[in-house]
């Protein structure tokens, strides 16, 4: 090898390491904020872990990389980062509302609600916080105090989906149905393409009797997402209730190819087999 090559190659080796030696923590953050977006969870760890790494007291790369270990299921490991981005800044609503978020993983309800009701002295608009706390509060057994929340969510934020369809559930557990079935519309009327408020609904109808009604959301749902086990379950009984056995039959059957541990679908189906 000649010595121009040599020298050219390494002019290529200096500058390549230059260049990566110039990210900085906030080309990292960028980084895994464009990687989190793109479903890309691990990765986008890997580079919120580089930027508190040249940056260790960056709050904003902390709560990013425990959102995104929450969306991958390392519930502990959130807690642990939101922690650290509170312990940083203080004052940060989101932070506060996803760490609720991670204690409502846990199944932390009275730790969950301190957390969103902290992000909402900080925010009072935080349309978010108000849906999540609620719905910890019925988790709590606190059903009628969830519902003030769950009302404020939406004056906030009319095109919570989410909101509506929690509402939605709670006042079906009060036994509105009347109202339940009008937030299960609202939600659906929002986004038609997301399966949970027809799935809601689908319960909402069941209750009253309307096993049509019921069996069409049930089906629709599954359209949208048809790895859902318990919407063949839901569908199942409704079709068993309006004399359809065979129909019943087949959809316990898948409920429980995508959760052979659904001891309802199971039950079901003993329950078919045991008529005959």
């Amino acid at each position: 090898m000649n010595m121009r090559v040599r020298i050219a190659i390494g002019l290529v080796g200096l500058f390549f390491s230059i260049a990566h030696a110039q990210q900085t923590a906030s080309d990292y953050y960028d980084k895994g904020m464009i990687k989190g977006s793109q479903g890309d969870i691990d990765g986008a760890i890997e580079d919120f872990t580089q930027a508190i790494k040249l940056d260790p007291k960056s709050a904003l790369a902390y709560n990013n990389r425990g959102f995104a270990k929450l969306v991958k299921g390392d519930v502990d490991g959130a807690v642990v980062d939101l922690d650290q981005s509170i312990k940083l800044d203080p004052t940060a609503a989101l932070t506060y509302n996803n760490r609720g978020s991670a204690k409502q993983g846990k199944h932390d309800w009275k730790g969950a609600i301190a957390d969103f009701s902290r992000a909402i002295e900080i925010d009072p608009k935080y349309s978010a916080a108000y849906c999540n706390r609620a719905y910890s509060k019925r988790a709590n057994g606190d059903l009628a105090g969830s519902l003030p929340d769950f009302d404020e969510a939406i004056k906030l934020d009319p095109t919570s989906l989410q909101a509506y369809n929690n509402r939605g559930n709670a006042r079906l557990a009060q036994g509105n149905v009347k109202g339940a079935l009008e937030d299960f519309g609202q939600a659906i009327a929002i986004n038609p393409n997301v399966e949970v408020p027809y799935y809601s609904r689908a319960n909402a109808r069941s209750s009253q009797g309307d096993w049509d009604g019921a069996i069409a959301d049930f089906s629709r749902a599954i359209e949208i997402n048809p790895k859902m086990g318990a919407f063949y379950g839901g569908r199942a009984e409704a079709e068993k209730s309006k004399g359809d056995l065979i129909g019943a039959k087949a959809d316990f059957t898948q409920a429980l190819s995508l959760n052979p541990d659904d001891p309802e679908a199971r039950a079901g189906l003993n329950g078919l087999e045991q008529s005959k």
